[in-house]
């Protein structure tokens, strides 16, 4: 009977050896493959990275030329805007003009009859006040124009920068080296 019990326990011990032999066989296998799987993920990050830096670059270079262009576009609109108030400045004197020249023709025709020349002087006069309303015009046009261009530009520039932020972050990420792969190579 005890050696019927030393059998089953013998038989039992060569059972657990086998059993974890087994388990740490098995263990190490898919550490293994954890591992190799872990490192081409970090080899591929790594070969990645001077194309994710070199993209860097690439909007950061476009960004500076955009910011340029906005710049030279803001001091652009910046004359305009000088011209404009010198043009309605004009437009005003233009009208102050024209209305002393009605006040002048009225009185002319009362006084001499010369309404004649005063008319001529005044379509002359009322043609030029055209002439400079339609160049207001145009200058108006062309200043709207000009700063829906430059909040086109803003929307733009604020879209580069979101996205040069994500790629920073990728970047970042890349070098620190502490991706999920790399973590579950460590676990």
């Amino acid at each position: 009977m005890i050696y019927l019990i030393l059998n089953i326990f013998l038989y039992l011990l060569c059972a657990l050896a086998l059993g974890f032999g087994a388990g740490w066989l098995w263990r190490n296998r898919e550490a293994t493959g954890r591992e190799a799987a872990a490192e081409r993920a970090v080899l591929d990050v790594r070969g990645r990275m001077p194309q994710l830096e070199s993209a860097l670059r690439a909007r950061d270079q476009r960004l500076e030329a955009l910011e340029a262009e906005l710049e030279a576009r803001n001091l652009e609109l910046e004359g305009q805007a000088a011209r404009l108030a010198a043009r309605e400045r004009a437009v005003a004197e233009l009208e102050r003009v024209v209305a002393d020249l009605r006040a002048r023709l009225e009185a002319a025709a009362e006084q001499e009859g010369a309404r004649g020349e005063a008319e001529e002087a005044l379509a002359a006069v009322r043609q030029e006040l055209d002439d400079t309303r339609g160049e207001l015009e145009r200058s108006q046009r062309a200043l709207a124009a000009e700063q829906r261009r430059v909040a086109e530009l803003g929307q733009e520039r604020e879209l580069q920068r979101r996205a040069l932020e994500a790629l920073e972050q990728q970047l970042e990420l890349a070098r620190e080296g502490t991706g999920p792969a790399s973590r579950a190579a460590a676990g």
